[in-house]
């Protein structure tokens, strides 16, 4: 956790191959004052996660090189108690979906999401 004028500020780093949803979910979440970074592919992701320390991970599935489920396993083996939420069109299969939750995701959420329910999940998350 960062402090920032007194407050402490969770950090979430954003992981999407996409601009666009990069760019949707850090405007959905700014709001509630997180501190947040951003990574393109999965092995940003670990490198971000090393340098930065976030509190939380969101983390879509379909990215060119390492995919999703992949960065999400090497997350939790790096630190079991990574707080990863996927959120991806796949995981409206239950199987992707399963595939997450078995790998160490707090919280699957599907594409196109609910704003105020991914907020409340990244509360929830972080609050645990």
């Amino acid at each position: 956790m960062f402090k920032r004028e007194g407050t402490v500020m969770a950090k979430i780093l954003i992981t999407d191959d996409s601009d666009f949803m990069r760019e949707v979910i850090s405007v959905l979440i700014e709001a509630d004052g997180y501190d947040i970074c951003f990574a393109t592919t999965g092995e940003e992701t670990i490198d971000k996660y090393v340098a930065e320390k976030p509190d939380a991970v969101i983390l879509d599935i379909v990215m060119p090189g390492m995919n999703g489920l992949e960065t999400l396993e090497k997350l939790t083996k790096m630190d079991p108690s990574a707080k990863v939420i996927v959120c991806s069109a796949l995981v409206v299969q239950n199987k992707v979906q399963q595939e997450a939750m078995e790998k160490g995701a707090y919280m699957c959420v599907p594409k196109p999401f609910n704003g105020k329910e991914l907020r409340l999940m990244i509360k929830n998350c972080l609050e645990e």
